[in-house]
C-alpha cells in the first residue's frame, strides 16, 4: 500500500477512478519530488489536489486495475498512460468497439493501455518507436498473457532512419516532428509494410503531429479499415484530407 508523506499531503488508501496501486515490494519507494507532474497526473486521474508530491518510481512497481488489467511503471507519468484517464471517451468507444471486431492496429502505442487490453478480444498490432516504452510494453504483455505483434519502430511515408524526439520524465509524447530536449535514431516503414491483414477493424494513430506521415504509408492497409481514430494536431486538416481520399468519406 502507498503510504509516503509528503508536503503535508497523506496517501492512504488511493483508489481513483478505475485503478489502484499495488507495490512488489513493501520496500519501494517514491522520489525525485515533481509538484508540476503529480498535479497534473492526480487532476486527470480524477483528483483536484493542487502541487506537490512526486514524479517518479525509483523501482519498477505492478498497477492493478479493476478491469483486471496489469502494467509496470517506471514513471508517475506511465500510471496516466496506462489508465489512459486523459482520453476516458476514447478509451471507452474503442474498448467496446473492440469486443467484436478481429483486427486493432494501435499506432503510438506507449506502454500499452490501448494494446494490453484489446488482446483479450482480437489480434492486435502495437507500434512503439521510444525503445523504453517498447520495453515496458513487452513486460506488460508478459504480465497479462496475452499476444500482441509489437513493432519497435516508426509508421511513417517511408523506409527510413529518422530522428525520434522525446522528454526525459515526459515518455508519452515522443515525435518525429516536435523537436524535444533530446532525441534518438530510429527506424520508420510505412504501415503498408508492416501490417498485411486482409481486413482490419480500427487503426488508433496518436504519433504526436505526425499523423498524416502514417496515413501517407498506409494507403492499402486505409482501402481495408473499417473505422480510424487519429490525434487532433497541427497535422489533422491533412491527415483528414488523405482519410477523405483514400476512404471516400
Amino acid at each position: 500500500m502507498l503510504r509516503p508523506a509528503i508536503g503535508g499531503i497523506f496517501f492512504g488508501n488511493i483508489r481513483p477512478m478505475v485503478g489502484y496501486l499495488r507495490y512488489l515490494t513493501l520496500e519501494n519507494k517514491l522520489n525525485n519530488v515533481d509538484f508540476e507532474t503529480l498535479s497534473y497526473v492526480l487532476y486527470h486521474c480524477g483528483f483536484n489536489i493542487p502541487k506537490k508530491v512526486l514524479s517518479s518510481l525509483n523501482e519498477l512497481v505492478i498497477v492493478e486495475f479493476n478491469d483486471k488489467s496489469k502494467f509496470a511503471l517506471k514513471d508517475l507519468l506511465d500510471y496516466l498512460h496506462a489508465g489512459l484517464y486523459n482520453e476516458l471517451k476514447t478509451f471507452d468507444f474503442i474498448m467496446k468497439y473492440l469486443r467484436n471486431s478481429k483486427v486493432f492496429v494501435d499506432v503510438g502505442a506507449n506502454i500499452g493501455g490501448y494494446a494490453i487490453r484489446a488482446a483479450k478480444y482480437c489480434k492486435v498490432y502495437a507500434i512503439e518507436p521510444l525503445p523504453r516504452n517498447y520495453k515496458i510494453l513487452k513486460i506488460n504483455e508478459k504480465l497479462n498473457n496475452v499476444k500482441v505483434n509489437s513493432f519497435s519502430m516508426a509508421a511513417g511515408n517511408k523506409n527510413s532512419k529518422i530522428k525520434l524526439y522525446y522528454t526525459p520524465k515526459r515518455y508519452g509524447m515522443p515525435s518525429i516532428k516536435w523537436k524535444q530536449i533530446e532525441f534518438i535514431e530510429v527506424e520508420m516503414k510505412p504501415l503498408d509494410e508492416i501490417i498485411n491483414e486482409e481486413k482490419i477493424d480500427l487503426i488508433k494513430i496518436d504519433v504526436e503531429g505526425a499523423e498524416d506521415l502514417v496515413l501517407e504509408g498506409a494507403k492499402n492497409c486505409l482501402k481495408r479499415t473499417n473505422v480510424v481514430i487519429i490525434e487532433k494536431s497541427e497535422s489533422f486538416p491533412k491527415a483528414y484530407r488523405i482519410l477523405k481520399v483514400k476512404k471516400d468519406f
